[in-house]
C-alpha cells in the first residue's frame, strides 16, 4: 500500500513537472476543477491503467496455470486408469490355469519320492547300464513306448489326444523351418542336412536332430498302441512341437490360448547318457516324460453335456435338436470321441493346477541393482506376484504407482516344497535371503534338478516342472518352482494342488 501512494505521489511529481517545464499550454487558466483534472486524471489515468493491465496478466496466468494443472491431472488420471487396465488385463491372464492329470516318467536316475506313483501317474526306473552309449533314437523311442503305454492302459482315451512335443533351445535355422511348418500346414519333417552340420555356433551331435523327433515320438505311438491292444483309435497322430522356447508352462497356457483343446499330452525328452558323445562333465541322465494337461471346467462340461444330452433324449425330437449348444459343446471337446470323454475324466483325474509363472529380468548393472538389498527385494516381488496368479493371496495395495510392495513378512501360503534348478551358490544364497521368513528349508525341503536327475539336456525344462507336479501333488501342499537362466532372468511359479 504504501509502495503504491509513494508511486502515485511519483507520478503527480513528474507530471506536474511536464506541465511545469515542458508543455507550453497555461495549465494554471480556468476554474479550479478544470485545473485539478489537468494535474490528478493523467498520472491517477496511468497508474490505474498500469495496475489494470497488471491484474488481466496475473488472470491470464493464473487461468494458464490451472488449465496446464487441470490437463497434468486428466493425464495422470488417465495414466492410472489405462495402468489399472493394464494390471487387471495382466492379473486375469495370469490367473488363467491348465489342470495337470497324469504323469509318467522314465528316468536312469531319480530320487525316493519319485517311486510313490501310485496315484499321479507312473514311474519307470531305467537301467543307466543298458541306455549308456547305445545312441539316443534306440534309448528314446523304447522309453516312450512304455510311458505311452503306461500312460494308454490309464486311460484309451488318452491315445486320442495330441500331442506337443518339447524342444530344447533351437538355432534361428530350425526356428525358421518350424515357422514355415505352422504356417504351410502339418509338415512334420524339415529338410535334410548333412551331419554335424554347424549352425551359428551350435552343433547338434550326430545323433540327436531336431527333425528328427517327431518321427521318433510317432514310432514309439505307434508301438504303444498295439502293446496296449487299443483297437480304437485315430486315424493318424497330431503330433507337432510345442510352440515357443523357455518354461514349458507359459507355453503350455499360452498354446490352450490360442487353439480349442480338451487336454494335450505334453513329451519332453533327452538321453545324454545314451550319447555317444560326451556332452557335458557332470553326471548325465536320461530322462522321458509324458504330462496330460487339461483345460480347466472339463468335468463341468461333461455334466451341462450329459444334462443337455438326457433332456434332448427325452423331450425333443432329433430334428428339433438345438444344434448350436451341441456345436459349442464338440467343439470344445476337440477330436476326442463322445465315447472316450467319461473315460478320460475317470481315469485321469485332476490332481494339481498350473499357473503361469512370472519372470524377471536382471536390470543394467548399476550400484543401485548391484545392492544385496534390492535384489533380495526384486526377488520377493515375483515371488508375491507368482502367489497372485495362482491365487493364493490379493494384490497388495495401494498398486499405483508401484505394482508390488512386499511387507517385512510375507504370507508364504503352507509353501510345501521347493523344486529349483539354481547353478551357483551366489543365487541360491539370493534366493535364500528372499525366503528369509519362510518355514520351508530351501536346502533340506527343496530338489535340485541336476543334483537327483543328473544332467538330463533337452528334457530340462519338462523335468522341472514334472517335479513340482508330483511333489504338489504328493505333499498336498503348493510348491514353488524357481529358476535361474543364464542371463541373469529370474521365474518363479507355482504347481497347486486341486483341493488348494
Amino acid at each position: 500500500m504504501i509502495f503504491s501512494v509513494l508511486r502515485v505521489l511519483l507520478l503527480l511529481a513528474l507530471w506536474i513537472a511536464a506541465l511545469w517545464f515542458v508543455l507550453p499550454a497555461d495549465w494554471l487558466s480556468g476554474e479550479l476543477s478544470a485545473v485539478a483534472a489537468r494535474v490528478l486524471v493523467p498520472p491517477l489515468s496511468v497508474f490505474g491503467g498500469w495496475h489494470l493491465f497488471k491484474r488481466v496478466r496475473a488472470w491470464r496466468a493464473d487461468q494458464i496455470k490451472q488449465a496446464a494443472a487441470r490437463k497434468r491431472h486428466e493425464e495422470i488420471k488417465q495414466h492410472e486408469e489405462d495402468y489399472q487396465a493394464r494390471k487387471q488385463e495382466r492379473l486375469e491372464r495370469g490367473r488363467v490355469f491348465v489342470e495337470c492329470r497324469g504323469v509318467w516318467a522314465a528316468l536312469s536316475k531319480a530320487p525316493a519320492w519319485m517311486y510313490d506313483s501310485g496315484w499321479w501317474g507312473g514311474f519307470i526306473e531305467e537301467d543307466a547300464d543298458k541306455i549308456e552309449g547305445i545312441w539316443r533314437e534306440a534309448a528314446l523311442v523304447a522309453s516312450l513306448e512304455r510311458v505311452l503305454g503306461a500312460a494308454f492302459k490309464q486311460s484309451a482315451a488318452l491315445a486320442w489326444l495330441p500331442i506337443r512335443l518339447v524342444s530344447g533351445v533351437v538355432p534361428e535355422r530350425w526356428f525358421f523351418e518350424e515357422f514355415r511348418r505352422i504356417v504351410e500346414g502339418p509338415h512334420r519333417h524339415m529338410p535334410d542336412v548333412e551331419e554335424h552340420e554347424p549352425v551359428g555356433d551350435k552343433e547338434f551331435p550326430k545323433d540327436w536332430r531336431p527333425e528328427k523327433t517327431l518321427a521318433w515320438v510317432e514310432k514309439a505311438w505307434e508301438r504303444a498302441l498295439r502293446s496296449s491292444g487299443i483297437t480304437h483309435r485315430p486315424d493318424a497322430l497330431d503330433c507337432q512341437m510345442l510352440p515357443g522356447e523357455g518354461e514349458v508352462a507359459s507355453r503350455v497356457l499360452n498354446l490352450f490360448e490360442r487353439e480349442t483343446l480338451p487336454a494335450v499330452l505334453v513329451v519332453g525328452m533327452d538321453s545324454p547318457l545314451a550319447s555317444t558323445e560326451k556332452e557335458n562333465p557332470d553326471e548325465e541322465g536320461h530322462a522321458v516324460l509324458a504330462l496330460v494337461f487339461g483345460r480347466a471346467g472339463l468335468d463341468a462340461l461333461e455334466i451341462e453335456d450329459d444334462e443337455q444330452q438326457t433332456e434332448d433324449d427325452l423331450y425333443t425330437p432329433f430334428w428339433d435338436r438345438s444344434p448350436a449348444k451341441a456345436l459349442s459343446s464338440d467343439s470344445q471337446w476337440g477330436t476326442l470321441p463322445p465315447a472316450m470323454r467319461s473315460d478320460f475324466l475317470s481315469n485321469c483325474r485332476r490332481i494339481t493346477t498350473l499357473h503361469r509363472p512370472v519372470s524377471g529380468w536382471k536390470m543394467p548393472k548399476t550400484p543401485v541393482t548391484e545392492s544385496r538389498h534390492y535384489q533380495v527385494h526384486s526377488v520377493r516381488l515375483i515371488i508375491q506376484e507368482s502367489f497372485v496368479f495362482a491365487g493364493l493371496c490379493n494384490p497388495p495395495q495401494p498398486e499405483f504407482p508401484h505394482q508390488f510392495r512386499p511387507e517385512p513378512e510375507m504370507e508364504w501360503h503352507g509353501l510345501g516344497w521347493l523344486v529349483h534348478d539354481i547353478p551357483d551358490a551366489k543365487r541360491f544364497a539370493l534366493l535364500s535371503s528372499a525366503m528369509i521368513d519362510c518355514d520351508l528349508n530351501p536346502i533340506t525341503d527343496a530338489s535340485k534338478l541336476r543334483d537327483e536327475f543328473g544332467y538330463v539336456g533337452a528334457a530340462h525344462e519338462t523335468l522341472l516342472l514334472a517335479g513340482a507336479i508330483i511333489r504338489a501333488a504328493q505333499l498336498d501342499q503348493p510348491v514353488l518352482l524357481a529358476g535361474f537362466g543364464s542371463d541373469g532372468e529370474m521365474r518363479f511359479g507355482v504347481s497347486k494342488p486341486v483341493r488348494v
